[in-house]
């Protein structure tokens, strides 16, 4: 074959790079292959209440293995919630650190409870690649579609309270109504935390509830005995002295114990304090911040109360009727009320301490009721918190009220989250004083914390409410009418945020619950009786940018692009119908070039 019939043929070939490259376009498109992601299937909820996570205490992380004190209780070996019934490659799980925060203040002040989060709610998700006996290995590696650079965080492992929690990833999600999707209660160890991926629709006509799954609340003394009288102090070891405190980040009962601290009116971080004796009311926990400064604990009191004239005596002074400022502009949890009183006297004319509130077994209505949790900095991209245990009132009869429990944590991840159905994270309201009613009551539990990534959020239909629980109440005392104790302070609000590429809320509700009242004959012109509300707690709620929340740890399947999810779908299709018309017409040009005559190669 001549050179000349040789270029001629050569320009008759039809040119296959076109197509090659459009069924790579193709083949490649991001989002073709995720891996597990949606591997647990469709379900559907229609009844009764169901716990989807499991949890495992978290002995020790070296590097990118995790080892757990009992994998089998990551099992799924009865429920069917997962497509594995063992934990195994290819499924999700959460690594939580619940405390471990120092404590910068533990002296016998108003400033106990001071302290440096370090590691305390810190979390991350992240992907499992192996399983040996109770070591769960993680991937380390970036492996499109997940972005993975092994465990981010460094946990404590000793006092920090760790916990991997397994994570369903459902493809679909229904919850019904009346069903409730919740979480074991936390224990100390492990569990509070609803945390749910799904790759489409997440449709909640029922409800998801944590409320009381958090931070344990201070634990009523059942005992009588003389109990201490005119104690004021903010830390000590004597439960007949002082309410036991709530737990919080900076750890249980126990821990408080090594910092001489587990009874008393000092609050631990966001837990609340127990009543001083005799007889005062418990602190309640918190959580949220809205950006208010935490003022000793004192709690809320509008300035138009209608109770001023007796809430301006709380400072030991007579100010015509103003309340004391340290009860405005503030954060955290609501103070517990005063100590006893037996005497009819005016509570808008004499000063709570009078010795005139003693008339046969009365203290002198004191202001030593539990100080109120401080609030945290909750950071989706960071770190999360329970809200705080609130404390316990004093008692010396067996009938004191324990502090209420905080809220628990709520992680959802959904293309498209629909619904009317109500995601709760209330902190839990503190019980009254019972059987005969003549002791201080508890504060109540703070708000715990609720967190949404979708792409696509119903508008104005889900209701999320994160508040804080109420005091309780110190009914009035049979054959002793007259008697007045402590009724217990509201806990402070917890922590919504909501990062979505579209849609709405019917409500986020953050608000701090209600001091408790006492039903003294003698306080009918004053039933809190010293006790106040916890302060609202914090929102962070973005309807424009799905992607404003970035979780920490392995992005594989939380990094999925959700804001506008659909209209991803729609430009990769118009990728490649782009890419399909670029080549067609690339083909056609060769085409029509070669059936052109005369058209040589010069060299």
């Amino acid at each position: 074959m001549d050179e000349k019939t040789r270029m001629l043929t050569k320009k008759k070939r039809l040119p296959l790079w076109p197509l090659f490259a459009l069924l790579a376009a193709m083949f490649s498109t991001p989002g073709a292959a995720l891996a597990d992601i949606g591997i647990d299937g469709n379900r559907t909820i229609s009844s009764g209440t169901v716990t989807l996570n499991r949890y495992a205490e978290v002995t020790a992380i070296v590097g990118n293995t995790i080892s757990v004190a009992d994998i089998t209780t990551l099992d799924d070996t009865v429920d069917d919630h997962y497509t594995n019934d063992t934990l195994s490659p290819g499924d999700l799980i959460l690594i939580y650190q619940a405390q471990g925060a120092d404590f910068l203040d533990s002296g016998d002040a108003a400033t106990y409870g001071e302290f440096d989060y370090v590691g305390a709610g810190q979390y991350e998700f992240a992907l499992v690649t192996g399983v040996t006996g109770n070591d769960i290995t993680v991937e380390g590696a970036s492996s499109p579609p997940y972005v993975c650079v092994g465990i981010t965080n460094t946990y404590d492992t000793v006092f920090g309270s760790v916990q991997v929690v397994r994570v369903p990833q459902y493809g679909n999600l229904t919850i019904q109504n009346p069903a409730i999707v919740t979480a074991t209660p936390w224990d100390g160890v492990t569990g509070g935390i609803v945390a749910l991926h799904v790759q489409h629709n997440l449709v909640n006509n029922g409800t998801i509830d944590v409320s009381g799954r958090g931070f344990r609340g201070g634990a009523p003394y059942l005992i009588n005995n003389l109990g201490g009288w005119l104690v004021s102090y903010y830390r000590g070891f004597d439960p007949s002295w002082a309410g036991e405190k709530g737990e919080s980040i900076l750890g249980n009962q126990d821990v408080y114990n090594t910092n001489n601290g587990r009874y008393g009116r000092g609050a631990p971080a966001n837990g609340g304090g127990g009543g001083n004796a005799h007889n005062s009311g418990g602190g309640g926990g918190a959580n949220g911040h809205n950006g208010g400064t935490w003022n000793e604990g004192h709690g809320f009191v509008d300035s138009n109360d209608v109770y001023a004239g007796a809430w301006d005596l709380d400072d030991n002074a007579n100010d015509a009727g103003v309340v004391p400022s340290y009860f405005q502009n503030g954060a955290g949890g609501g103070r517990g009320g005063y100590t006893f009183s037996d005497a009819y006297q005016d509570p808008f004319l004499v000063l709570p301490g009078s010795i005139l509130w003693r008339d046969v077994f009365g203290e002198y209505r004191r202001q030593a009721g539990g100080l109120g949790g401080r609030s945290l900095d909750n950071n989706p991209n960071v770190r999360l918190f329970f809200g705080g245990g609130g404390g316990g009132g004093d008692g010396n009869n067996g009938a004191p009220s324990g502090g209420g429990d905080g809220g628990g944590l709520v992680i959802l991840v959904a293309d498209h989250l629909l619904g009317t159905g109500s995601i709760v994270a209330d902190g839990e309201d503190a019980a009254d004083t019972a059987p005969i009613h003549d002791d201080g009551a508890g504060g109540g539990g703070g708000g715990g914390a609720i967190v949404i990534k979708s792409a696509v959020l119903s508008n104005g239909t889900l209701t999320l409410s994160a508040r804080g629980g109420n005091g309780g109440n110190q009914p009035q005392v049979t054959g002793y009418p007259q008697e007045a104790m402590g009724p217990g302070g509201g806990g402070g609000g917890g922590y919504i945020a909501v990062a979505s590429g579209g849609g709405n809320l019917a409500a986020a509700a953050v608000d701090g619950g209600a001091n408790g009242v006492t039903g003294s004959d003698a306080m009918t012109t004053f039933p809190p009786n010293g006790a106040t509300q916890g302060y609202p707690g914090g929102t962070s709620l973005s309807f424009s940018n799905a992607n404003s929340i970035v979780f920490p740890g392995c992005q594989a399947p939380t990094a999925i692009t959700l804001q506008g999810m659909a209209a991803t779908a729609i430009h990769n299709n118009l990728v490649v119908v782009g890419l399909f018309l670029t080549a067609l017409t690339l083909t056609l040009f060769a085409l029509v070039r070669r059936s052109r005559p005369g058209r040589l190669d010069h060299h």
